[in-house]
């Protein structure tokens, strides 16, 4: 799990929230945290509403204690929505809108100065400065209308 906040690893992320964790409980493989939202920075396509929800993280990548996930403490919670095309995922009982946090996520203690660099960084990818990984056959630019610039 990464410990770096920007606007590339912001961008690639399909949500970007603060939470505060409440409650840790097993399901087989998994651990499930009650968690509280306090602040959404980027939702993408999901359900994520403020308030206590719940995030899964496979015990295998619990092991390495990056960070060492702390009840009560608040952190700054940046990952990908799971399909469920996965077998271990679907094991999960939300698994098609389960947020879940894996060696890719970015989990990090929250700083109250991440705030306002969260903001901007929304601000900047609702005015087109997050790339959108590219259709297949098609440019970045081609799916925004735009024209391709040669070089």
């Amino acid at each position: 799990m990464s410990r770096r906040v920007n606007q590339r690893k912001y961008c690639k992320k399909d949500y970007v929230i603060q939470a505060q964790l409440l409650s840790r409980d097993t399901q087989g493989e998994w651990l499930r945290f009650t968690i509280n939202v306090v602040s959404i920075y980027k939702r993408g396509h999901g359900k994520i509403v403020k308030g206590d929800q719940y995030m899964y993280l496979h015990q295998t990548d619990y092991t390495c204690k990056c960070p060492k996930l702390r009840l009560g403490q608040q952190y700054l919670i940046m990952g990908r929505y799971h399909s469920g095309g996965d077998e271990n995922v679907r094991a999960i009982d939300d698994h098609k809108s389960a947020m879940i946090i894996n060696a890719d996520s970015t989990v990090i203690e929250w700083k109250d100065e991440w705030a306002r660099r969260l903001r901007k960084f929304h601000k900047r990818e609702r005015k087109g400065r997050c790339k959108r990984p590219a259709l297949e056959g098609t440019t970045n630019a081609e799916q925004n209308g735009e024209e391709e610039e040669e070089e």
